[in-house]
């Protein structure tokens, strides 16, 4: 019995020492977070090499230590320890190829929804312009008919715009007697009597 404590004991600490992380390596779920951070900050970091200077990549990637509450040199430890076991080095980066490809289609979504966005807003603006062009093309029109019918005499004047009163009053007519008809029509339509056969 004396013999087989410390054979128990020493298993134990075995068994401990293989699944655990050391204390001073960051978790999975910790490190996977912040190697895609890292590698965003890097990607923007090298795209922008006229203008982003090195101290403000470096300022970058620390305010992205600051965020997981840690630091390069816990981090390169982290890197080391996972470097040296493949399979969850595997895991992690897949994890992070995963988040990565995530950011990359909400931001492309984004993007085309913004396009879309401009798309829209460009025709809005083009249609206003064109209403505006109408409208002002009538409005020299309608001037041009007022000053012409300026330059006659008083008594022709007032015929004139009797006549185009008229005119107007005769359109508005037609258009609405065209409502009533299509709306008589449609509201007291009678139902059509079945034919007996005899």
């Amino acid at each position: 019995m004396k013999h087989l404590l410390p054979v128990f004991l020493l298993l134990i600490f075995f068994a401990s020492c293989f699944n655990k992380t050391p204390n001073e390596i960051l978790p999975k779920d910790t490190i996977k977070a912040l190697l895609t951070d890292i590698h965003l900050v890097d990607g923007y970091v090298s795209t922008s090499l006229g203008e982003t200077s090195q101290i403000e990549g470096l300022v970058l990637f620390k305010s992205v230590f600051t965020k997981y509450h840690t630091d390069s040199a816990t981090f390169a430890k982290s890197l080391r320890y996972y470097t040296n076991r493949p399979k969850e080095l595997k895991e992690i980066y897949a994890a992070v190829t995963t988040n990565i490809d995530k950011i990359l289609k909400h931001e492309q979504k984004l993007s085309a929804e913004e396009q879309r966005r401009n798309q829209l807003i460009m025709r809005r603006e083009a249609e206003k312009r064109k209403q505006d062009s109408l409208k002002q093309v009538m409005l020299k029109k309608e001037k041009a008919t007022r000053d012409s019918i300026m330059k006659l005499p008083l008594k022709r004047r007032k015929e004139l715009l009797e006549l185009i009163n008229k005119k107007k009053m005769e359109k508005l007519r037609e258009e609405f007697a065209k409502r009533q008809r299509s709306e008589r029509f449609w509201k007291f339509q009678l139902p059509i009597p079945a034919i007996k056969n005899k």
